[in-house]
């Protein structure tokens, strides 16, 4: 069952947009929509924090995943 993670304004200069996350633990197989989606990966917490503040993901992102997976230590 999904679990609200957190609400919030996330706002940029060029954007701003009401934030409603979520979390949910899944132990199955995962298959993205090839007519959504055009690649894509799964990256793990590591990769992800070593990369934050590289220009990699998005601001939007970067703040979601301080917000939700940084608290959680």
């Amino acid at each position: 069952t999904p679990e609200k993670a957190a609400e919030y304004i996330w706002e940029s200069s060029v954007e701003r947009e009401y934030i409603h996350s979520f979390t949910t633990v899944y132990d199955g197989p995962i298959t993205p929509d090839s007519t959504e989606l055009d690649g894509g990966r799964f990256w793990s917490r590591s990769e992800i924090e070593s990369n934050l503040g590289r220009d990699i993901f998005t601001p939007n992102f970067e703040e979601e995943y301080r917000r939700i997976f940084q608290q959680l230590r």
